[in-house]
């Protein structure tokens, strides 16, 4: 079955925030392509769900990334949503960071990751929370988008352990 955009035309305010939060509570492993497709439709694209940060589109990429993990960031990322991959890996990374470090270690060379540090970024915030030492040695150099994750993560004195303990 399609899944559609609701536009529920007659809410406003935090009341098509709670209907939008149904919404996408009802993605599931099976179905989150039909989201996936929705938030990409014209339809989509002409309310900013993947050009704008906002508490909605924050919402839905997280639960894509939670139920489609890599072929959900992939697609973003192949569809040059950056800041949407980079949500969508943020709900993956927290689901299972240890997948999602995985792909990060197998493409940290890729192209992809030229453009999209905020995505690598996420993934590795992740595992920053359970193997500090594994992201020191994959990553050696830590840059800024990198950087900002691990501080948004740990804040300043987590990350002042991590560097000198």
């Amino acid at each position: 079955a399609e899944v559609r955009v609701p536009s529920f035309k007659e809410t406003v305010g935090t009341e098509w925030t709670r209907q939008f939060g149904r919404w996408v509570d009802g993605m599931t492993v099976e179905n989150w392509r039909g989201y996936l497709d929705a938030a990409l439709s014209p339809e989509a694209r002409d309310r900013g769900f993947l050009h704008d940060v906002s508490l909605e589109s924050m919402m839905l990429l997280r639960k894509l990334g939670e139920m489609g993990g890599e072929d959900a960031v992939k697609a973003l990322m192949d569809a040059r949503f950056t800041p949407a991959a980079a949500e969508a890996m943020e709900g993956w990374a927290n689901k299972d960071a240890e997948a999602a470090m995985r792909w990060v270690e197998g493409n940290k060379f890729s192209p992809y990751f030229g453009e999209n540090n905020e995505v690598l970024a996420k993934a590795v915030g992740a595992m920053i929370e359970s193997d500090p030492d594994r992201v020191w040695k994959t990553f050696g150099q830590i840059r800024e988008p990198l950087a900002r994750e691990m501080i948004r993560r740990k804040g300043l004195e987590g990350m002042d352990e991590l560097l000198w303990r």
